[in-house]
Order: C-alpha cells, then structure tokens, then sequence
C-alpha cells in the first residue's frame, strides 16, 4: 500500500481556505468532506497496518533469535496477509508486501537490520536491530518513526510505503517468510509427537539379527519406546527418550511374511507406532562362475536377493582380480570385477575365488576362470533388418528374403512381423520360421561369421496353436570349414505351448570363420500342407561367444 501524503495534506489546507473565504455550493463541499475522510481512514489504516506487520516482522526476527517455533499459520480472512503463532505464545500479523520501502536485512555481522529503500534506519548514529520494532505516525505531511518512546525521525522520503513479507512458505518441518528484498527467513515448527523409523527393507535369515534406528520428535522425560513381536521374532530397544535402536531377531523357520509393532507413548499418554514388515530372506549368486580369457577385462557378479550382505572378499591368492569403481550403469546387485590379463605360457588356465557373506553368516563363493588364450567377443543374429515378410501364414516367403548382415532362407520359410503375430510379446520386429511340410524343409542360413563360435545360444518357440500343434524339430549345423559341430533338438507335443520362449545352450569351440545352418527335421503329411506354421520352428534369436585356442 503506498499513500502520497503531501497530496492528502494540501487538500486539507485548500478546503480550509475555501470555506473561510467564499460562498459555496453545498453539495459540492459535501463531497469533497466525504473524500477528505476516505483519504484519512487510508491513512489511518496505512498506520495501523504499517505498525502490525512492523510488530509481526520483529517477532520473526525474534524468534529465529531464540530459537522459537512455529505452531501455525493461517492467512488473514481478507486475503492481506497472515497470522503467525508462535511456541512462546506470541502471536504476529504480517500484510502482504509489494514494494520494499520500508523492510530488513540482514548485515555482515549476521543481525537483521530495519532499512528503508535499502539503507539502514539509524537511532542516531546506530543501526536499528530488527528484534526492536519501531514505531510510525503522520504529521505534517510526513512519516515519522521512534525507538523505544524515544524522539520522533522523519523516514526519509515524502512518499513511503512498506513490503517488508513478500510471500510465505509452508512445509511439514517449518516456515519460510521471503522478504520483499529477496532474502529469506526460515523459522522450524513445532512438531507433535511422534515416532519415526527407516523401516528396514531387506529380508532376513532364519537366527539372523537387523538393527533398526528409530527418533522421538516432541517426547518428554516420560516416553518409553516398545515392540510387540510375533510368529517366533523378539526385539529389544535399546535407547532413550530421543533417540535409539530396535535389534530384531529372526526365529530358526522364518515365515513368508511377519510383522512387528514398535510404538513409543509419552507422559500424557499420547502413542505414537510404527509397523516393521519382514520377508523371507532370499540369498544367490545368478551364475556361480565366470571365463574369461587371457587378455583379461572385467567379469560381472550378479547377486539375486532381497537382504544387504557384506562387501564381496577376494581370495588373498587371486591378486590378479581387483574390485572396479562403481558407477552410475552398474546396480548395486551387479558388482564389476577387473581382471589383469594372463600371459599362460605354461598352458594351464588360473583361477581365483570371490566369497560373499550374508545373513548370519552364510556365504556364496564366485569363481573366475581364465584361460591361457583370449577369448574373441561374439555377435548376435540381426533378423529386424529382414528385407521381405510373408504376407500371411500360409505363403512362403521369397527366397532371395536375407538381413544387411546377410542371413536368409530357402523357399519354404515364412517371416512374420511382429503386427501379424501380436500375440507374442517375445516377437522383437521380424521372426524367420524354418517350416518342415512334404513340399519341403525349411532352411536358414547365417552369412560367414568371424572370430570363432564359442557357445552358442538360441531362442525359438512356436505360433501354432493347440488344435495345430504337432512335434518339432530342428537341426543346428555349426561348421568353420574344416570341422563340423552339429545337434539336434526336439521337443514332442505334450512338451510344447503355443508362444512359448525355449532356450538351449550349446558348447561348440570352433576357431576361425565360421557359419550356422538351422533346418528343420519335422514333415508334416500331406493333409496338414495347408498350415505352413504346422510343425514350423521360429528361431526368435541367435547370439553367440567367439572362442580362440
């Protein structure tokens, strides 16, 4: 709010004169006395607000002084601004602010300060601390302020106005009140009584013991912190009034799921709990090993589980694996081992133990196997980039159908895209179906592959439903030129769901360039022609390790 006050003054005067010097019109006087008492009762109510939200100001200066709290704060019923109550009892009003005439800051010496247009109010030669509330009034045409009864200041300036609270913020832990200068002061509220707990996550082993934290806002002397335990847990508190620990210990058979109350009650009677869940503790290393060549390089273990357990130990013997630094890629369940390469001049492999320990005690035991040759990376199929798709279940696809990296089909094989065959998720863009009808078997054929092939895996599955389903087969040809590896996998009817993703692993250990032939080993008779897909085998993928001597 600001209010010209030279403006109001010299009406004043100009109607004094009027009326002492001339004959008037009534009416028109009667106006101008109406006006002349709006422009006061602003005045008048610029004063009061001005005082207020300087009392108010001063007690939120104040209280972050002492340290007080916040109880609560609730805006005015007229929307000007706000009521603040404080722990001691002491109430302020604040209006809201728009310009910074009249406000504080805070100086080098950390103490708010009273300012005016951004320069410090003096009491003499003395700045004015903000804990001190200075008192206004008008006279004259002028803003006057004093300290403490003292003698009456002009504010410098004809014209004044104040915005001291630009804004106020309210959080669960406390209050924030931005100045209309910028800066901010933030006063903690009070907080009711309560127990808080970071309730465990984790599972737990049968024997095995968790500590649990726990803190009391707003106890007494008085509070008592307890837990009530069931299906075979016990507990203990350990702590006081404030703040402590829970030590929960898990029966021999633990149960899926079990719960524990832990609850706090002070003098008065007032409770406050908190419910700790548990959950079987589960505990696994996805793979047990690891192989990986002479040229060293890093080696993931993975651990399954629902538990914290200790920083992995690596065998005192193995000093050639060394923890990696985390980052930001790796979970916290995927833990990056580096391995220093190996030059295996006496033609044996090395091997080095990683043990981790959880629970009460149990332990898993990782190893890393490396050879004496380096093992080439490997490579995976790239059937998104087939060229042509089948345009329905029952019409082959065109031969010359073949990725950019060169695998393609014979005549008697559909490719279908994932659209077609919606109802299977397992579906990336494209799956070649290697068909086995009298017309035919069905072929698919990799390009010359390099780096040797290692272990070989390979995904498939198959679109016929049950009324259609019949045995499959296929046979996986893995040849380098020199020498062959070749397997057969079947799978009868009674073992075979529509949709379903099998998998099969496969140790080759073919050096040098190579290719990969799948064929499929089922004939349909002639009546089930019709149903391309009938006993047809889809490869939904195939990746591969590269391997070396």
């Amino acid at each position: 709010m600001k209010i010209a006050l030279k403006t109001v003054i010299t009406f004043i005067a100009g109607f004094f004169l009027l009326a002492g010097c001339s004959e008037y019109d009534d009416s028109t006087l009667t106006g101008r006395v109406d006006d002349l008492e709006n422009r006061v009762s602003e005045l008048e109510q610029y004063i009061e607000d001005l005082n207020n939200t300087i009392q108010g100001v001063s007690s939120i200066v104040r209280a972050l002084q002492d340290e007080e709290r916040v109880v609560s704060v609730e805006p005015l019923a007229d929307g000007t601004g706000y009521k603040i109550v404080f722990s001691d009892g002491s109430e302020a009003t604040i209006k809201n602010g728009e310009e910074p005439s009249i406000g504080i800051q805070q100086d080098t010496d950390g103490i708010w300060y009273w300012t005016v247009d951004g320069e410090f109010l003096l009491d003499g030669s003395d700045k004015i601390p903000a804990i001190n509330a200075p008192e206004f009034k008008i006279e004259g045409g002028q803003l006057y302020y004093r300290i403490n009864g003292g003698e009456w200041t002009v504010v410098p300036g004809a014209e004044t106005g104040f915005g001291l609270v630009q804004d106020v913020e309210e959080t669960e832990d406390d209050v924030t009140f931005i100045l209309s200068t910028g800066e901010s002061i933030t006063i903690p509220k009070v907080q009711n009584f309560a127990l808080v707990i970071d309730a465990p996550s984790e599972g737990i082993m049968g024997g095995q013991s968790i500590y649990v934290n726990y803190t009391v806002t707003a106890g007494d002397a008085e509070t008592v912190v307890k837990a009530i335990c069931d299906a075979g847990f016990t507990a203990t508190v350990s702590g006081n009034a404030e703040n402590g620990s829970v030590t929960v210990t898990a029966p021999a058979e633990v149960p899926a799921e079990a719960t524990i109350l832990v609850v706090a009650v002070n003098g008065k009677g007032q409770m406050s709990g908190k419910i700790l869940s548990f959950a079987q503790g589960e505990f696994s290393l996805v793979t047990p090993a690891a192989t990986i060549g002479s040229q060293g390089g890093q080696v993931v273990l993975q651990i399954k589980t629902n538990m914290d357990y200790n920083e992995p130990m690596i065998d005192p013997s193995a000093n050639w694996i060394t923890r990696a630094p985390e980052t930001k890629t790796v979970r916290t369940d995927e833990l990056v081992y580096n391995v220093a390469a190996y030059d295996g001049s006496n033609g044996s492999t090395r091997t080095g133990n990683i043990y981790v320990s959880y629970g009460n005690g149990e332990q898993e035991t990782f190893t890393i196997t490396q050879l004496n040759t380096e093992v080439v990376s490997g490579g995976e199929d790239d059937f998104e980039t087939f060229n042509a798709i089948s345009p329905n279940f029952m019409t082959y696809v065109s031969s010359d159908a073949q990725t950019d990296a060169g695998w393609h089909v014979n005549q008697y094989c559909l490719i279908m895209d994932k659209t077609a065959a919606s109802n299977w998720d397992a579906i990336d863009t494209y799956l070649p179906i290697i068909c086995g009808t009298n017309e035919g078997a069905g072929e698919l054929y990799s390009p010359d592959l390099e780096g040797g092939c290692g272990t070989l895996t390979i995904k498939y599955g198959t679109l016929a439903s049950s009324s259609q389903l019949t045995d499959i087969g296929f046979k996986v040809t893995v040849s380098n030129g020199v020498s062959t590896e070749s397997f057969e996998i079947r799978r009868e009817k009674a073992d075979l769901a529509m949709t379903t993703v099998y998998e099969v692993v496969q140790d080759v250990n073919l050096t040098g360039n190579f290719t990969i032939t799948f064929t499929n080993l089922c004939v349909a008779p002639p009546a089930m022609a019709l149903f391309k897909y009938q006993d047809s085998v889809g490869i939904l993928s195939v990746e591969w390790t590269g391997y070396s001597e």
